[in-house]
């Protein structure tokens, strides 16, 4: 595994915890328990990365990344790592254009639209079950 240089060793965590912070600040309330259901961990997990007291696995951390829709782990750390410079979000921090169009159209379903993604949603994890 190669990370850039630019992304310190004893930086690797500290940039994880901004970028998972920021992100999760952007999706608001639920965000990290929706996060926590799709990767296959607890919310209280989560919290824990959050915050510093748990690193959370590396095949957690890949698949947070993956989740935020970054290109890849390595470029998920380096947009922690720039916060952690002061450098303003940019780039993937909004989220990237498959993502934006998907709010977009969320935005405009009604009820009964929302209603039909939950339970395809549900049709999904319970697969994933067995």
């Amino acid at each position: 595994m190669t990370y850039n240089v630019n992304v310190q060793l004893y930086k690797l965590d500290e940039s994880f915890r901004m970028a998972l912070r920021y992100h999760l600040d952007l999706m608001g309330r639920g965000g990290q328990s929706q996060l926590a259901r799709i990767i296959g961990v607890s919310p209280q997990a989560i919290d824990a990365m959050k915050m510093g007291k748990n690193a959370g696995s590396e095949i957690s951390r890949r698949k947070i990344a993956e989740f935020f829709d970054y290109p890849s782990y390595d470029a998920f750390l380096e947009f922690g790592y720039s916060l952690l410079r002061g450098q303003k979000a940019g780039g993937y921090a909004q989220g990237s254009p498959a993502i934006r169009e998907l709010k977009a159209r969320i935005e405009q379903l009604d009820e009964s639209g929302i209603k039909a993604i939950a339970g395809v949603l549900d049709a999904l994890d319970a697969a994933k079950q067995h």
